[in-house]
């Protein structure tokens, strides 16, 4: 199977945000770590949010963290949301 670039960015936001649950990631944090253009990783953080993967802060304290434990947001699921018309 071959994945679009949204997905393979999806599974890094989600393999890192797995490391450690309770932590608020930032966009930018994001973006510098896994090396993801800003404005690229910045809409996809907003699906996710508007998919209810993540809640969202805003603010100087403010960013990313899940909305659900990790092991309730399966492969599936992240694959379905960025694979567009993949499964039609």
């Amino acid at each position: 199977m071959n994945l679009n670039k949204t997905t393979k960015y999806a599974l890094q936001v989600f393999s890192l945000m797995a490391l450690n649950e309770n932590k608020m990631y930032t966009a930018v944090e994001l973006s510098e770590h896994l090396k993801i253009p800003y404005r690229y990783l910045r809409k996809l953080m907003q699906e996710f949010h508007k998919s209810d993967f993540l809640k969202s802060t805003q603010g100087k304290t403010g960013g990313y963290i899940l909305s659900k434990p990790i092991n309730e947001i399966t492969l599936y699921n992240i694959v379905i949301s960025t694979e567009e018309n993949y499964f039609d």
